[in-house]
């Protein structure tokens, strides 16, 4: 009579062969597979879940990368649309300026009137001025305002007892803000009050 085969015991470490190493499964239970390392049928199931949750985590982290990839390059593409766009507004809003400066040379060269042409560029000026104020674009107020270096640069000075120490008393050019950021200083001067003793002079 055969001997029965000896059941296997489910507790009881086995070598595991290299032909059941399972592909895509981590390096590590492969080369202990091939070595002939003994671990038991709990530890080999413990490992084939960890392979597996660490190959969801890798495709999981690559279409995270590539969702990354793709929302980046479509802000930088609604960026540059908005610029375009933007740009293409204000050449619009510039265009019927530039019409007008047009007509009043013309106006001016047929009428042979300098005051034709002061009033028309008057007018223009005002235009030009309100399309910069309706995007963000304001004039810095200098003349009779005290120094700021935030806003201000000196350029040079003067001596009277008129005016307070750093005020402002002259504009050389103008100075502007895009809304809460310094698009351009005012270049001014300002006035340094006369010491006492040199006013008693």
């Amino acid at each position: 009579m055969p001997k029965d085969k000896k059941q296997h015991n489910a507790d009881e470490p086995q070598t595991i062969p290299p032909s059941e190493s399972t592909a895509g499964h981590e390096q590590a239970v492969d080369d202990a597979a091939v070595a002939g390392v003994r671990v038991d049928e709990k530890e080999y199931t413990a490992l084939c879940e960890k392979a597996a949750q660490l190959d969801e985590l890798r495709d999981n982290l690559v279409r995270q990368v590539a969702d990354y990839e793709n929302t980046k390059k479509r802000l930088i593409k609604e960026k540059e649309d908005f610029v375009q766009y933007a740009n293409k507004k204000i050449i619009l809003e510039v265009l019927p300026i530039v019409d007008n400066l047009e007509r009043a040379g013309q106006s001016a060269r047929a009428n042979h009137s300098v005051e034709a042409l002061i009033d028309g560029v008057s007018l223009i000026e005002k235009q030009l001025q309100d399309v910069l104020k309706d995007h963000g674009l304001e004039r810095i107020t200098a003349v009779g305002e005290h120094f700021d270096p935030h806003k201000h640069e000196a350029i040079g000075a003067i001596e009277s007892a008129d005016y307070d120490d750093e005020v402002v008393v002259e504009e050389i050019a103008p100075g502007y803000m895009y809304k809460d950021t310094l698009l351009r200083p005012a270049m001014v001067r300002i006035n340094k009050k006369p010491h006492p003793a040199e006013q008693a002079e």
